[in-house]
Protein backbone atom coordinates (compact mmCIF):
# COMPACT_ATOMS: atom_id res chain seq x y z
CA UNK A 1 0.00 0.00 0.00
CA UNK A 2 2.75 2.15 0.93
CA UNK A 3 4.05 1.89 -2.67
CA UNK A 4 1.41 2.90 -4.53
CA UNK A 5 0.31 5.85 -2.29
CA UNK A 6 3.96 6.85 -2.62
CA UNK A 7 3.21 6.34 -6.87
CA UNK A 8 0.15 8.10 -6.64
CA UNK A 9 2.11 11.40 -4.98
CA UNK A 10 4.79 11.37 -7.06
CA UNK A 11 2.32 11.13 -10.39
CA UNK A 12 0.20 13.93 -8.97
CA UNK A 13 3.48 16.09 -8.05
CA UNK A 14 4.95 15.25 -11.77
CA UNK A 15 1.50 16.55 -13.35
CA UNK A 16 1.83 19.50 -11.78
CA UNK A 17 5.16 20.37 -11.81
CA UNK A 18 4.28 20.50 -16.28
CA UNK A 19 1.26 22.29 -15.94
CA UNK A 20 0.48 24.53 -18.56
CA UNK A 21 -0.51 28.26 -17.82
CA UNK A 22 -3.74 28.51 -16.77
CA UNK A 23 -5.78 32.15 -17.20
CA UNK A 24 -9.18 33.80 -16.05
CA UNK A 25 -11.75 33.38 -18.93
CA UNK A 26 -12.01 37.03 -19.73
CA UNK A 27 -8.15 36.54 -20.59
CA UNK A 28 -8.72 35.22 -24.31
CA UNK A 29 -8.18 35.73 -27.84
CA UNK A 30 -9.55 38.58 -29.31
CA UNK A 31 -10.01 40.45 -26.11
CA UNK A 32 -9.75 44.31 -25.68
CA UNK A 33 -7.24 45.53 -23.00
CA UNK A 34 -7.53 49.58 -21.33
CA UNK A 35 -4.78 52.01 -23.59
CA UNK A 36 -2.54 53.45 -21.34
CA UNK A 37 -2.89 52.41 -17.86
CA UNK A 38 -1.28 48.96 -16.19
CA UNK A 39 -3.66 45.80 -16.40
CA UNK A 40 -3.10 42.99 -13.86
CA UNK A 41 -3.02 39.70 -14.99
CA UNK A 42 -3.38 36.27 -13.03
CA UNK A 43 -3.28 32.60 -13.35
CA UNK A 44 -2.35 29.78 -12.45
CA UNK A 45 1.43 27.56 -13.32
CA UNK A 46 3.79 24.79 -12.24
CA UNK A 47 4.64 25.44 -8.80
CA UNK A 48 8.18 26.67 -8.49
CA UNK A 49 8.26 28.34 -11.71
CA UNK A 50 8.83 31.41 -13.08
CA UNK A 51 6.16 33.13 -15.03
CA UNK A 52 7.49 35.47 -17.91
CA UNK A 53 4.34 37.64 -20.29
CA UNK A 54 6.02 38.79 -23.48
CA UNK A 55 3.68 42.33 -24.66
CA UNK A 56 3.33 42.23 -28.78
CA UNK A 57 3.34 46.04 -28.67
CA UNK A 58 6.74 46.48 -27.61
CA UNK A 59 8.39 42.49 -26.99
CA UNK A 60 9.07 43.49 -23.10
CA UNK A 61 9.42 40.66 -21.19
CA UNK A 62 7.93 40.82 -17.69
CA UNK A 63 8.54 38.15 -14.94
CA UNK A 64 7.00 37.03 -11.67
CA UNK A 65 7.36 33.89 -9.86
CA UNK A 66 4.63 31.44 -9.29
CA UNK A 67 3.79 31.31 -5.57
CA UNK A 68 3.57 27.53 -3.29
CA UNK A 69 -0.18 27.56 -4.46
CA UNK A 70 0.55 27.54 -7.78
CA UNK A 71 -0.94 31.02 -8.23
CA UNK A 72 0.82 34.11 -9.80
CA UNK A 73 0.24 37.98 -10.77
CA UNK A 74 1.93 40.63 -12.89
CA UNK A 75 0.68 44.07 -13.67
CA UNK A 76 2.00 45.03 -17.29
CA UNK A 77 1.38 48.60 -18.80
CA UNK A 78 -0.83 49.17 -21.73
CA UNK A 79 0.51 51.74 -24.84
CA UNK A 80 -2.13 53.94 -26.55
CA UNK A 81 -5.31 52.20 -28.37
CA UNK A 82 -3.82 49.85 -31.59
CA UNK A 83 -3.84 45.73 -32.70
CA UNK A 84 -4.12 43.15 -32.96
CA UNK A 85 -1.04 42.05 -31.12
CA UNK A 86 -0.21 38.69 -29.49
CA UNK A 87 0.78 37.98 -25.78
CA UNK A 88 2.40 35.49 -24.60
CA UNK A 89 2.50 33.33 -21.26
CA UNK A 90 4.64 31.03 -20.44
CA UNK A 91 6.23 29.09 -17.33
CA UNK A 92 8.35 26.55 -19.57
CA UNK A 93 5.12 25.52 -21.39
CA UNK A 94 3.93 28.49 -23.75
CA UNK A 95 0.39 29.91 -24.05
CA UNK A 96 -0.61 32.61 -26.72
CA UNK A 97 -3.61 34.60 -27.32
CA UNK A 98 -4.09 36.49 -30.37
CA UNK A 99 -6.07 39.10 -31.98
CA UNK A 100 -5.24 41.40 -29.10
CA UNK A 101 -6.34 44.66 -29.13
CA UNK A 102 -5.62 47.68 -26.41
CA UNK A 103 -8.51 50.83 -26.36
CA UNK A 104 -11.49 51.17 -24.09
CA UNK A 105 -12.96 48.85 -21.94
CA UNK A 106 -16.32 49.24 -20.55
CA UNK A 107 -18.42 46.85 -18.06
CA UNK A 108 -21.91 46.64 -18.90
CA UNK A 109 -24.20 45.36 -16.11
CA UNK A 110 -27.92 45.98 -14.61
CA UNK A 111 -31.36 44.42 -15.04
CA UNK A 112 -33.58 43.63 -18.16
CA UNK A 113 -33.33 47.22 -19.50
CA UNK A 114 -29.44 46.22 -19.96
CA UNK A 115 -29.74 43.10 -20.80
CA UNK A 116 -32.15 42.97 -23.71
CA UNK A 117 -30.65 41.52 -26.26
CA UNK A 118 -30.62 42.91 -29.82
CA UNK A 119 -32.55 40.05 -31.00
CA UNK A 120 -33.90 37.38 -28.43
CA UNK A 121 -36.79 38.59 -26.35
CA UNK A 122 -35.46 41.86 -27.00
CA UNK A 123 -36.21 42.28 -30.60
CA UNK A 124 -34.80 46.15 -30.77
CA UNK A 125 -36.09 48.42 -33.74
CA UNK A 126 -35.02 47.09 -37.31
CA UNK A 127 -33.13 44.60 -35.45
CA UNK A 128 -32.91 42.31 -38.56
CA UNK A 129 -31.69 44.83 -40.35
CA UNK A 130 -29.09 45.78 -37.44
CA UNK A 131 -27.78 41.85 -37.46
CA UNK A 132 -27.30 42.20 -40.74
CA UNK A 133 -25.24 45.26 -40.62
CA UNK A 134 -23.45 44.21 -37.63
CA UNK A 135 -19.46 43.96 -38.93
CA UNK A 136 -17.08 46.05 -36.85
CA UNK A 137 -13.95 43.69 -36.08
CA UNK A 138 -12.58 46.19 -34.02
CA UNK A 139 -15.58 45.81 -31.39
CA UNK A 140 -15.20 43.30 -29.03
CA UNK A 141 -18.07 41.17 -27.02
CA UNK A 142 -17.42 39.51 -23.62
CA UNK A 143 -21.11 38.43 -22.26
CA UNK A 144 -20.99 36.57 -18.79
CA UNK A 145 -22.82 33.44 -18.28
CA UNK A 146 -25.52 33.72 -15.70
CA UNK A 147 -24.31 32.24 -12.57
CA UNK A 148 -24.77 32.19 -8.41
CA UNK A 149 -22.75 31.96 -5.28
CA UNK A 150 -23.07 32.91 -1.88
CA UNK A 151 -19.16 33.23 -1.57
CA UNK A 152 -16.92 35.29 -4.35
CA UNK A 153 -15.74 33.01 -7.48
CA UNK A 154 -12.15 33.05 -8.70
CA UNK A 155 -13.54 32.89 -12.36
CA UNK A 156 -16.08 33.59 -14.17
CA UNK A 157 -17.75 31.53 -17.65
CA UNK A 158 -18.23 32.86 -20.57
CA UNK A 159 -21.80 32.24 -23.07
CA UNK A 160 -19.64 32.33 -26.45
CA UNK A 161 -16.43 30.84 -25.24
CA UNK A 162 -14.57 34.13 -24.34
CA UNK A 163 -14.16 37.53 -26.19
CA UNK A 164 -15.76 37.06 -30.18
CA UNK A 165 -15.37 39.57 -32.85
CA UNK A 166 -18.54 42.09 -33.24
CA UNK A 167 -20.77 40.09 -36.38
CA UNK A 168 -23.86 39.39 -37.36
CA UNK A 169 -23.36 35.99 -35.53
CA UNK A 170 -22.10 37.52 -32.07
CA UNK A 171 -24.65 40.10 -31.40
CA UNK A 172 -28.28 38.78 -31.73
CA UNK A 173 -28.41 37.81 -28.05
CA UNK A 174 -25.94 40.43 -26.75
CA UNK A 175 -26.72 43.55 -24.85
CA UNK A 176 -28.33 45.94 -27.28
CA UNK A 177 -27.69 48.75 -24.95
CA UNK A 178 -23.87 47.63 -24.42
CA UNK A 179 -23.54 46.93 -28.38
CA UNK A 180 -24.76 50.29 -29.65
CA UNK A 181 -22.87 52.07 -27.21
CA UNK A 182 -19.71 50.31 -28.39
CA UNK A 183 -20.33 51.52 -31.66
CA UNK A 184 -20.97 54.95 -31.03
CA UNK A 185 -18.02 54.80 -29.04
CA UNK A 186 -16.09 53.37 -31.62
CA UNK A 187 -17.60 55.84 -34.51
CA UNK A 188 -16.36 58.86 -31.84
CA UNK A 189 -13.12 58.07 -30.76
CA UNK A 190 -12.26 55.39 -33.81
CA UNK A 191 -10.27 53.13 -31.70
CA UNK A 192 -10.47 49.51 -30.43
CA UNK A 193 -13.84 48.97 -27.81
CA UNK A 194 -14.33 46.23 -25.63
CA UNK A 195 -17.99 45.91 -23.90
CA UNK A 196 -18.47 43.32 -21.30
CA UNK A 197 -22.18 42.17 -20.86
CA UNK A 198 -22.75 40.96 -17.08
CA UNK A 199 -26.36 41.80 -17.05
CA UNK A 200 -29.56 39.43 -15.27
CA UNK A 201 -32.85 41.13 -15.90
CA UNK A 202 -35.32 41.16 -12.15
CA UNK A 203 -32.17 40.89 -10.03
CA UNK A 204 -32.05 43.49 -7.13
CA UNK A 205 -29.07 45.47 -6.41
CA UNK A 206 -28.96 43.23 -2.79
CA UNK A 207 -27.90 40.34 -5.25
CA UNK A 208 -25.04 42.08 -6.45
CA UNK A 209 -23.76 43.18 -2.88
CA UNK A 210 -21.13 41.53 -0.64
CA UNK A 211 -22.26 39.66 2.20
CA UNK A 212 -19.91 42.54 4.95
CA UNK A 213 -21.82 45.17 2.87
CA UNK A 214 -25.26 44.04 2.95
CA UNK A 215 -24.40 43.56 7.16
CA UNK A 216 -24.30 47.64 7.52
CA UNK A 217 -27.74 48.00 5.52
CA UNK A 218 -30.98 48.31 7.46
CA UNK A 219 -34.11 45.89 7.22
CA UNK A 220 -31.10 43.14 6.07
CA UNK A 221 -30.75 41.33 9.61
CA UNK A 222 -32.99 39.18 9.93
CA UNK A 223 -32.02 37.18 6.28
CA UNK A 224 -28.13 37.65 7.04
CA UNK A 225 -28.92 35.80 10.46
CA UNK A 226 -30.36 33.09 8.68
CA UNK A 227 -27.30 32.67 6.24
CA UNK A 228 -24.74 32.38 9.30
CA UNK A 229 -27.29 30.07 10.60
CA UNK A 230 -26.98 27.59 8.27
CA UNK A 231 -23.04 27.99 8.02
CA UNK A 232 -23.99 29.30 4.20
CA UNK A 233 -24.41 26.08 2.69
CA UNK A 234 -26.00 26.46 -0.60
CA UNK A 235 -27.90 23.45 -0.27
CA UNK A 236 -29.43 24.24 3.15
CA UNK A 237 -29.93 27.27 1.77
CA UNK A 238 -31.69 26.55 -0.80
CA UNK A 239 -34.02 24.31 1.46
CA UNK A 240 -34.89 26.98 3.71
CA UNK A 241 -35.86 29.00 1.07
CA UNK A 242 -38.06 26.57 -0.65
CA UNK A 243 -39.51 26.13 2.65
CA UNK A 244 -40.46 30.03 3.16
CA UNK A 245 -41.87 30.11 -0.18
CA UNK A 246 -44.21 27.09 -0.14
CA UNK A 247 -45.14 28.35 2.92
CA UNK A 248 -45.89 32.14 1.57
CA UNK A 249 -47.63 30.38 -0.95
CA UNK A 250 -49.95 28.97 1.20
CA UNK A 251 -51.01 31.93 2.89
CA UNK A 252 -51.22 33.53 -0.45
CA UNK A 253 -53.86 31.00 -1.55
CA UNK A 254 -55.93 31.82 1.63
CA UNK A 255 -56.58 35.36 0.24
CA UNK A 256 -57.23 34.10 -3.40
CA UNK A 257 -60.72 34.23 -3.91
CA UNK A 258 -60.36 32.18 -6.95
CA UNK A 259 -59.40 29.15 -4.62
CA UNK A 260 -61.05 27.21 -2.00
CA UNK A 261 -59.19 25.01 0.59
CA UNK A 262 -56.73 25.06 -2.48
CA UNK A 263 -59.19 24.13 -4.82
CA UNK A 264 -59.58 26.58 -8.03
CA UNK A 265 -63.11 27.29 -7.88
CA UNK A 266 -63.32 29.38 -10.62
CA UNK A 267 -62.72 27.38 -13.34
CA UNK A 268 -65.86 25.43 -14.25
CA UNK A 269 -67.34 26.38 -17.83
CA UNK A 270 -70.65 27.40 -16.36
CA UNK A 271 -69.70 29.77 -13.99
CA UNK A 272 -71.37 32.79 -14.20
CA UNK A 273 -69.02 35.71 -16.13
CA UNK A 274 -71.08 38.62 -14.90
CA UNK A 275 -69.58 40.31 -12.56
CA UNK A 276 -66.09 39.84 -14.46
CA UNK A 277 -64.38 42.68 -15.90
CA UNK A 278 -62.76 42.95 -19.83
CA UNK A 279 -58.96 43.46 -20.34
CA UNK A 280 -57.10 44.02 -23.13
CA UNK A 281 -54.38 41.64 -23.69
CA UNK A 282 -51.72 41.27 -24.53
CA UNK A 283 -50.50 44.06 -22.45
CA UNK A 284 -49.52 45.21 -18.92
CA UNK A 285 -51.91 45.24 -15.80
CA UNK A 286 -50.70 48.56 -14.69
CA UNK A 287 -51.97 50.25 -17.98
CA UNK A 288 -55.30 48.06 -18.50
CA UNK A 289 -57.14 49.10 -15.65
CA UNK A 290 -55.18 47.45 -12.65
CA UNK A 291 -52.78 50.19 -11.43
CA UNK A 292 -50.30 49.42 -8.81
CA UNK A 293 -51.30 46.26 -8.36
CA UNK A 294 -49.11 43.00 -8.02
CA UNK A 295 -50.98 39.66 -7.35
CA UNK A 296 -53.18 36.98 -8.69
CA UNK A 297 -55.50 38.13 -11.42
CA UNK A 298 -57.92 35.46 -13.21
CA UNK A 299 -58.61 35.78 -16.93
CA UNK A 300 -61.28 33.58 -18.74
CA UNK A 301 -62.27 33.81 -22.89
CA UNK A 302 -64.74 31.19 -24.14
CA UNK A 303 -64.42 30.12 -27.75
CA UNK A 304 -66.47 27.98 -30.12
CA UNK A 305 -64.42 24.88 -31.30
CA UNK A 306 -64.87 24.17 -35.56
CA UNK A 307 -67.29 20.76 -35.66
CA UNK A 308 -64.51 19.91 -38.23
CA UNK A 309 -61.47 20.24 -35.28
CA UNK A 310 -62.95 16.90 -33.47
CA UNK A 311 -60.31 14.24 -32.19
CA UNK A 312 -58.08 16.99 -33.66
CA UNK A 313 -54.57 17.93 -31.36
CA UNK A 314 -55.23 21.67 -30.35
CA UNK A 315 -52.53 24.02 -29.44
CA UNK A 316 -52.87 26.92 -26.95
CA UNK A 317 -49.96 29.76 -27.32
CA UNK A 318 -50.32 32.59 -24.48
CA UNK A 319 -47.22 34.18 -25.81
CA UNK A 320 -44.98 35.31 -22.95
CA UNK A 321 -46.51 35.85 -18.96
CA UNK A 322 -44.76 37.68 -16.01
CA UNK A 323 -44.25 35.71 -14.17
CA UNK A 324 -46.45 32.40 -13.41
CA UNK A 325 -49.37 30.97 -14.73
CA UNK A 326 -52.29 28.50 -14.61
CA UNK A 327 -53.85 27.08 -17.15
CA UNK A 328 -57.52 25.49 -17.33
CA UNK A 329 -59.43 24.34 -20.01
CA UNK A 330 -62.94 23.30 -19.84
CA UNK A 331 -62.12 23.03 -16.24
CA UNK A 332 -58.94 20.94 -16.34
CA UNK A 333 -55.79 22.02 -16.03
CA UNK A 334 -53.50 21.96 -18.98
CA UNK A 335 -50.42 23.58 -18.05
CA UNK A 336 -48.49 25.97 -15.66
CA UNK A 337 -45.29 27.94 -16.88
CA UNK A 338 -42.60 30.24 -15.28
CA UNK A 339 -40.47 32.91 -15.64
CA UNK A 340 -41.28 36.42 -18.19
CA UNK A 341 -38.81 34.80 -20.70
CA UNK A 342 -40.87 31.38 -21.15
CA UNK A 343 -42.87 31.07 -24.14
CA UNK A 344 -46.31 29.39 -23.06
Amino acid sequence: MRSILFFLSFFSLTCISYAKVVLPAYFTDNMVLQQNTKVTFHGKAALGKTLKVTTGWNNEVYVTPVNKDGYWTLSVPTPAAGGPYTLTFTDGKKLQLKNVMVGEVWFCSGQSNMEMPVAGWGKVMNYEQEIAEANYPSIRLFQVKKNTSVTPLSDVEATMGGWQECSSATIPEFSSLAYFYARSLWKELNVPVGVIDCTWGGTPAEAWTSYETLKQVLGFHEELAKMEQLDFDPVRMEKAYNQERSEWQSLFSKEDKGMEEDKPCWIAPDLSEEQWQDMCLPGYWERNGLKNFDGVVWFRRSLEIPAEWIGKPLKLNLGMIDDEDITYFNGVEIARGAGYMTPR
